[in-house]
This record gives structure tokens, C-alpha cells and sequence, in this order.
């Protein structure tokens, strides 16, 4: 079997890593063409990164006052780099932002700041206090599966958020404004593009301007996904294979950015 490369590996590392901190279940990892690493969940961009190292940093020392000792070439995958060049850069604009601070006389040890704590709150509220979770997708027959046996039991069975699809909610009002009504009231979004529907680009667009979290989610079709816009194609998807996978990825992803929800159960 050919070996794996360092950017190759990076990402099943920091996975495996945030599973670790998260105490969550043990990942199978198959010999699979692609190794069965799980490419969707690594931070891409720089503000991802540094948003994930520094909810990393607060899960290794959960207690104020806590320092951590960093080794960059061991850690690197807790930023989701793939070098302990690349941590450094990450460690060090969480540093100059005044979120975390390094030990006068032991540059190895570190801790978070206040502002480095309101930060973390920051993200783990999803900007907002709330369990709601909007979820934006095709409302036709052809999806159910994915929405019932995926989307909403990740959501609800497996991280203890609400999921809220405008079509199940009975209103009297305009059903743009019930829309938009859920939108400012959801904590974070789940955007699934595999019907390609106009109306999931507006619904994640104004969650965006709200400075909120839109998670990207299409089947994994090469004809499904030429049709996303270049507009958002960049984005990290999670490419689904069915409603399994999709309910396994999308559970990772959440725990991964905002941890469990108020709903959750202990032992589930």
C-alpha cells in the first residue's frame, strides 16, 4: 500500500485528535482508496484554524488559570496543520490577538486569556444563545430519507440540538417571514445543496450576514456537485454518500464546532 503523505495524514490526525479531546468514540479507519480519511472536517483557512486550535486549547486546560505545554512538531494537528511551521504561525496570531498568553519563563506552557475565554464562548454559543438548529434543504419526497434518517438525528439523537425545517413548523404568517423569523433564531445552519434549490443559497447567504455558521452538506455526485455555484464550491463540504454517512459526518462536524447541546443526553 502506498504511505500516506504529511498533508494526507494531517487531516485524520487532527480528526482523531478532537475525538480524543471530545471522548468520543473510537474512529475505524479502512485501507480504502482514499484511506477512509475524513477530508471534510479539516479546517481549510486560516480563520478556521485558529477558531479550532483555540476550542483545542480550551478542551486540553478547561480551568481557568490551566497552562498546556505545546510541542508544534506532536500538536500540529490540534490547529488542523499539517507542520509544526504551520502551528506556530496559528499559535502565534492567537498570541498577538490577546487570546492566549505564553509563560514568562517557560515560552513552551500557555493559557487562554479572558479574551481568549470570551472567544471560546463565542464559539461554542454559535453567536447566540439557543438549541435551534435551522436546516435548509430541498422539501421534496426525493430527500426524505436524508433529512429523517441523516440530517435530524444527528442534529436531535446524537448532539442535543433542535432541529427546525421550516415545512414541519405550522404558522399563519407570510412563510418568508417564518423563515426568516427561524434563521435569526437558530444558533447555527445546515445547508444541503444536493437538489441544488435556489432558495438554500438565500437562506445560507442570510445566515452568513448574521455572522453565523453555515454547515455545507451535498451528496457526493460529480454531477451534483458541478451544479453547486462557484460561489460557494470552495466551502468545506461534507460530501455524502447516504444517510448514514451523511448522519455520521455531520454529527462529527457539530461536535467538532460547537460541542454537545442542551438536549443531549448523557450516555447517548
Amino acid at each position: 500500500m502506498q504511505a500516506l503523505t504529511s498533508v494526507q495524514k494531517a487531516p485524520l490526525m487532527a480528526v482523531l485528535r478532537e475525538r480524543t479531546l471530545l471522548k468520543m468514540a473510537r474512529l475505524l479507519v479502512t485501507t480504502s482508496a482514499n484511506y477512509g480519511i475524513p477530508q471534510d472536517t479539516f479546517a481549510r483557512t486560516i480563520p478556521e484554524k485558529v477558531n479550532r486550535f483555540l476550542l483545542n486549547l480550551a478542551r486540553l486546560a478547561p480551568d481557568a488559570g490551566d497552562q498546556f505545554a505545546l510541542d508544534p512538531e506532536r500538536d500540529f494537528p490540534l490547529g488542523h496543520c499539517t507542520s509544526g511551521q504551520g502551528l506556530e504561525h496559528v499559535r502565534d496570531i492567537l498570541v498577538s490577538g490577546g487570546w492566549v498568553e505564553r509563560d514568562k519563563t517557560d515560552d513552551s506552557l500557555h493559557r487562554l486569556t479572558l479574551a481568549g475565554w470570551a472567544r471560546v464562548a463565542e464559539l461554542q454559543r454559535g453567536a447566540i444563545d439557543s438549541s435551534a438548529v435551522f436546516v435548509a434543504m430541498s422539501f421534496k419526497p426525493d430527500w426524505d430519507a436524508a433529512w429523517k434518517e441523516g440530517i435530524r438525528p444527528a442534529i436531535e439523537e446524537d448532539c442535543g440540538y433542535k432541529a427546525l425545517r421550516v415545512d414541519a413548523v405550522e404558522h399563519t404568517e407570510d412563510i418568508n417571514d417564518r423563515i426568516i423569523a427561524e434563521i435569526r433564531r437558530s444558533k447555527f445552519m445546515v445547508a444541503d445543496f444536493s437538489a441544488n434549490p435556489g432558495g438554500v443559497y438565500l437562506e445560507a447567504g442570510f445566515e452568513m450576514g448574521l455572522g453565523r455558521t453555515v454547515i455545507w452538506t451535498c451528496q457526493d455526485n460529480e454531477e451534483k456537485k458541478k451544479a453547486l455555484h462557484f460561489d460557494i464550491s470552495h466551502y468545506n463540504f461534507i460530501f455524502w454518500k447516504d444517510p448514514e454517512d451523511l448522519r455520521m459526518r455531520l454529527r462529527d462536524r457539530i461536535l467538532a464546532l460547537f460541542g454537545e447541546g442542551p438536549r443531549h443526553e448523557p450516555g447517548k
